[in-house]
């Protein structure tokens, strides 16, 4: 679960950054990014209807979503404000590693995150 801090809750702030912000097309996600007035990156996830009827999957999908931006909030080079949107294609997908990959070769194209996680 991410932090509220990490959290954007206001459908006005999704719909500003959707409408403003840079996107980043990947196979199973959109990303809709802008830079973060706060220190710390927030996030947002959205998986409608059309992705799956059944809720069960759709809360499965954000759960996924929310453990990889949690796993990228140290590796990011900026605090950004993020709105993930669910595509159908995430239906093929059987393992949250896949979708893990295809956002982190998405966010390293557009130089967002460090190829490597920091020395602990």
């Amino acid at each position: 679960m991410l932090p509220p801090e990490n959290r954007i809750t206001k459908n006005t702030d999704i719909s500003a950054i959707k409408k403003n912000g840079q996107k980043i097309n990947t196979r199973h996600i959109i990303i809709y990014y802008l830079p973060g007035k706060s220190p710390l990156p927030r996030f947002a996830f959205v998986v409608g209807k059309h992705v799956h009827k059944s809720a069960v999957a759709r809360h499965r999908y954000q759960r996924w979503m929310r453990n990889i931006a949690k796993s990228i909030i140290p590796r990011l080079s900026q605090p950004f404000n993020m709105v993930w949107v669910a595509r159908p294609s995430i239906n093929q997908t059987l393992r949250q590693q896949q979708i893990f990959n295809d956002v982190e070769a998405g966010l390293k194209h557009r130089q967002l995150i460090s190829r490597l996680p920091p020395a602990s």
